[in-house]
């Protein structure tokens, strides 16, 4: 398993307790800003970090396509739409790991029937077994 996989895990396990700690202060709307705000600051101190040629970047978004600024543009309306929702549940329910599993399990559910039924993906009957266990995992929760 590649070591990055597992460093993205740990550190992604950290966001619900950050998370928790804020949303109880701010609405869902003033906390996605705020945490969109953070991100823009860290993402340009990398960039400048990383010696990165601003021209470069912007000349390269400037040759994108117009099927690449339509899923650049849907996939940034996922996220906020996504990240709303995700917000708003969080902030009715507060018992900050209990939330995150329930969200990352139907996740993963979707996720296995959306590739079957799209993409005609060829599952097994672990994978079935797997959603299964999901599934009973959420109830017992």
């Amino acid at each position: 398993m590649n070591i990055n996989l597992i460093g993205a895990g740990v550190v992604n396990s950290l966001k619900p307790f950050c998370r928790k700690h804020v949303i109880e202060s701010l609405e869902e709307s003033e906390f996605a800003l705020l945490n969109t705000i953070m991100i823009l600051f860290l993402l340009l101190g990398y960039i400048i970090y990383s010696k990165k040629s601003i021209k470069k970047i912007c000349f390269k978004y400037y040759n994108l396509t117009w099927m690449q600024i339509c899923a650049i543009t849907a996939l940034s309306l996922i996220t906020v739409i996504g990240s709303m929702l995700k917000l708003s549940f969080y902030k009715q329910n507060n018992p900050t790991f209990r939330n995150e599993m329930i969200v990352k399990g139907i996740t993963s559910a979707i996720i296995i029937f959306i590739g079957i039924i799209f993409y005609n993906e060829a599952y097994t009957w672990k994978t079935f077994l797997g959603i299964g266990m999901i599934s009973l995992g959420l109830y017992l929760l």
